[in-house]
């Protein structure tokens, strides 16, 4: 029985030995291929970043810091805001801010009512997500004396928020510049708007506004425009996607709406048009959304470069799917479990090359805009979106990043025409009811001497128009089985 055990004890010796050159050997393979994989994502990365850069594409995130502005002219410091809102996350890397509990809840009461006279629709498709103005025939309807009621409810409302909405617009017209406080230095630290802070406020002034103009007061409806306005670019000096999302919905959704109701029914001076046509022409959606798409594709260049420097800030920043590999701080609790994860596996390099599919499919969307002529080319955007479905069942695992984030692309660059299309038809019926209030007559067309005018940002073509009885209809096609946009003024005291 000892001759037995003796004779065991060197072959467990050597299934030890071997068992240890066995994993070793892995370790080793596993290590020579996470070198390779990162030797390759970093290869391409570094050839990526510079066919970028020769395109004009700036790569270095030092260059897209912004200026702070003085306390006292900067809107988003403004007492009515900094009450309702807090960050509600002030010592970690990400600044998250949210509304404050009682402040959803009181403006949502608010909101709500006047979201049902305005805008008593429910969105039917992907692309109506944010809503559309009503039509001429729906505005009279909810808006009409039969609604003379509702609209001493929609009165009673808001009269608990007059103060604050005064006190909004008193503080839009004397700070000039916004800038949301935050840690900038870092891409992913940057602080982002959040539309649940500026929807309450844009129900409130935009449902204000309408019942302004039913009371004849246009210019308190137009303060209140340019307060919506301001309120829907907060952080306008770092344009992410979200930022120009929340104005373009800000823009056709509530600025539109108003503006919309207000010239159809002609309530605005010459004076006050010249403001419309002005911040109409402030408004270059198409423009503003190219130069968003270079600061997303600048800030995924960032990120990846300092995520692949720390790691360990998935845990602390993008919880549980903020990141290619799903790395998160209840799977790995320690700074050192995170380094030894990401250099000993091929995940740093896997990491490079999600994020290389990602910007390489971002730059496509970024090619459909010609910013010198403010137009965007929508059957590329179209071929995109069917690229983009094919990888769903065709895609490799490195495409996995951008079927996460490319849908974005996808429904911002059709909010952003949209938008721009509404603001174009509102400048043009500006323009054209301020030359009948001067008495210059209506045109039978707008093909020829009114060269000014904007055009469809799609095609380039002139928007269709109509002359009729005593005004015009302006009008714009839109894709699909939607109704065209269409805008009909007539003079209020022909």
């Amino acid at each position: 029985m000892n001759r037995n055990m003796s004779q065991s004890f060197p072959q467990a010796r050597k299934c030890i030995t071997f068992a240890i050159y066995g994993l070793l050997l892995i370790l080793i393979t596993l290590f020579a291929f996470s070198r390779i994989e990162l030797w390759r994502g970093s290869r391409s990365w570094e050839s990526t970043k510079a066919t970028l850069e020769a395109n004009g594409l700036t790569v270095d995130w030092a260059e897209a810091i912004p200026t702070p502005v003085p306390d006292e002219q900067n809107l988003a410091l403004a007492r009515v805001l900094t009450d309702c809102y807090r960050n509600t996350a002030p010592n970690t890397a990400v600044g998250d801010w949210q509304a404050e509990p009682v402040f959803n809840e009181l403006a949502s009461e608010a909101g709500q009512v006047a979201q049902d006279l305005y805008a008593p629709h429910q969105p039917s498709t992907v692309e109506d997500h944010f809503g559309f103005p009503l039509s001429e025939a729906e505005l009279l309807e909810v808006f009409g004396d039969a609604h003379s009621e509702r609209l001493k409810e929609l009165s009673q409302v808001i009269e608990p928020y007059r103060a604050a909405l005064n006190e909004l617009r008193e503080e839009c017209s004397i700070r000039p510049e916004s800038y949301l406080p935050g840690d900038y230095t870092i891409s992913s630290s940057c602080p982002i708007p959040n539309y649940k802070i500026v929807r309450p406020i844009a129900q409130l002034l935009t449902a204000d506004a309408i019942l302004a103009l039913h009371e004849g007061n246009s210019a308190l409806a137009l303060e209140n425009c340019h307060a919506l306005y301001r309120i829907a670019d907060l952080n306008p000096q770092t344009p992410f996607m979200i930022n120009v999302m929340i104005k373009n919905v800000v823009l056709r959704s509530f600025i539109a709406e108003v503006l919309w109701y207000g010239i159809s029914q002609d309530a605005f001076d010459e004076d006050q048009l010249r403001a419309i046509i002005d911040l109409c022409q402030q408004n270059d959606q198409i423009q503003a959304l190219g130069r968003t798409f270079d600061m997303e594709m600048l800030f995924s260049i960032s990120s990846v470069q300092d995520f692949n420097n720390s790691p360990e800030i998935t845990s602390a920043n993008f919880g549980s799917s903020g990141t290619p590999l799903f790395l998160n701080g209840k799977l790995v609790c320690k700074t050192f479990m995170h380094r030894a994860l990401w250099y000993l596996t091929p995940a740093e390099g896997w990491n490079f090359q999600m994020s290389l599919r990602y910007i390489q499919f971002a730059s496509k969307y970024r090619s459909a805009f010609d910013q010198n002529q403010g137009t965007i080319d929508l059957h590329k955007i179209n071929q995109m979106a069917e690229e983009l479905e094919a990888l769903k069942t065709e895609g490799s695992f490195f495409d996995g990043l951008l079927l996460i984030g490319m849908p974005a692309y996808q429904t911002v660059s059709k909010v952003a025409v949209d938008a721009q299309r509404r603001i174009d038809l509102i400048e043009i019926a500006a323009t054209l009811s301020l030359a009948a209030k001067q008495g210059t007559p209506r045109p039978e067309t707008i093909i020829s001497g009114w060269e000014q005018l904007p055009t469809d940002p799609a095609n380039q073509q002139p928007y269709t128009y109509k002359s009729t009885a005593r005004g015009f209809t302006i009008s714009s096609l839109r894709a699909g089985s939607a109704e065209p946009l269409s805008l009909t003024w007539e003079p209020k005291n022909p």
